[in-house]
């Protein structure tokens, strides 16, 4: 239901959580730079997701189909979204 994903990571690959369901929280540390395609695509239960200041890329459709998230938060950081990141989620 949870992950943490620790500061040894850089980069969320392609497909990465696609599709876990349970998943309700995510916390990244601040050494992440960039989330690929349906990273977290249909993580139906995933309410709330904080971008860490490191975060420089968030690739296409990283966060569709989360249903349920109610809040994203992207730093100033980030120069670079691709297309459709949130299609149907709550935004």
């Amino acid at each position: 239901k949870q992950i943490s994903i620790p500061s040894s990571v850089t980069s969320i690959e392609d497909y990465a959580f696609g599709r876990c369901s349970s998943l309700t929280q995510i916390s990244i540390l601040s050494s992440l730079t960039s989330i690929g395609q349906f990273a977290f695509c249909k993580c139906s239960s995933l309410t709330q997701i904080t971008i860490p200041s490191s975060v420089i890329s968030i690739e296409d459709h990283a966060f569709d189909g989360c249903s349920s998230l109610k809040q994203i938060s992207i730093p100033s950081s980030v120069t670079s979204i691709g297309w459709a990141i949130l299609k149907d989620a709550h935004h």
